[in-house]
């Protein structure tokens, strides 16, 4: 449990502007440009507790986009609710759809979406960020919560969770255990009550059977992949048209996660090959490599954590039955 904070203000007038374009951007994880002024501004005010970050952000004018580069590095386990506190905030999604969010209204969108922001004033906005498998079992249909403006007028819960959320990202005491687990209750239940507001009854009996079938063919889709070191969720998702959401709200049906599956594939082709004297001119390093992984100390916990043994002492093993 932390409290931190950053200010361009802190800065002497040269370095503001390699605040905004370098330091904030490395620390949000999107390539950012200050729009006008010889000194854009800054300023970062974050509590950080274990299951929940909570952050006030306040930028001058400016564009900034997540790449899909940089969206593969967040924590696709995360989702965030964006509060536009004072300012409109213009989020574009794809080439055609833009989502103008006045202030108070809120935008529920996973950490490794790919987007766009543009302001054309200096924008204050609150960002509280939360586990996605806390909230899905709390609502019908979180996925399609998603990446949708959520107006203040329909969904009197935002104002409350604004007021919570910056009051809590400028609180610069400590907060004891006690005070945290119940103030991160506290906003698991507003984020719930505001994506359950937005929620429509859905035939689900219907949808069964579409779902089953379609989460077969992202399986197959899976394997076919299994041995490329890029294999995303977000490059599942995009060959098979669907949305990284949707993809993980299958595998948590399954209490599974998708990168476990993954894991998974790869270790029982990695121990396929090393039972198979046809790859035994291979090193392990390189048939961790042609499995997928490209960390050979993680490929070694993993294999021996799943299997109780090395890769090396499977392979000695094998060799010794021949």
């Amino acid at each position: 449990m932390s409290y931190w904070e950053f200010s361009s203000e802190d800065l002497p007038a040269t370095e503001k502007d390699n605040a905004f374009r370098h330091v904030y951007s490395t620390i949000a994880n999107m390539d950012i440009q200050p729009r006008q002024g010889p000194s854009p501004l800054i300023k970062v005010n974050s509590q950080l507790l274990p299951e929940l970050n909570v952050h006030k952000v306040t930028m001058s004018s400016h564009s900034s986009q997540r790449t899909h580069s940089q969206a593969a590095q967040e924590n696709s386990e995360l989702m965030s609710l964006i509060i536009p506190i004072d300012g409109r905030m213009n989020v574009t999604l794809g080439i055609n759809t833009t989502i103008s969010c006045m202030p108070g209204d809120g935008l529920l969108m996973p950490n490794d979406a790919v987007y766009q922001v543009q302001t054309n004033e200096t924008l204050s906005i609150a960002v509280t960020t939360v586990p996605i498998e806390v909230i899905y079992p709390r609502v019908r249909d979180l996925e399609s919560c998603f990446l949708k403006r959520i107006t203040r007028e329909s969904t009197p819960e935002l104002s409350l969770l604004l007021n919570y959320a910056t009051s809590l990202a400028q609180f610069r005491n400590s907060l004891s255990q006690t005070t945290a687990s119940v103030t991160t209750q506290h906003i698991y239940d507003l984020i719930t009550l505001i994506a359950g507001s937005r929620i429509e009854e859905s035939m689900l009996a219907k949808q069964r059977g579409a779902k089953a079938a379609r989460f077969k063919l992202i399986k197959q889709d899976i394997d076919n992949h299994i041995t490329d070191n890029d294999l995303s969720i977000n490059h599942v998702a995009f060959r098979n048209g669907v949305s990284p959401q949707y993809i993980r709200s299958m595998f948590h049906d399954l209490g599974t996660k998708f990168s476990d599956y993954v894991n998974e594939m790869r270790l029982q082709l990695a121990y396929t090959q090393l039972c198979n004297s046809s790859y035994h001119h291979l090193s392990i390093s390189e048939l961790a490599l042609n499995t997928g992984f490209d960390n050979l100390s993680w490929f070694n916990r993993l294999f021996k954590k799943r299997f109780g043994l090395s890769p090396s002492e499977v392979r000695v093993h094998q060799i010794d039955l021949l």
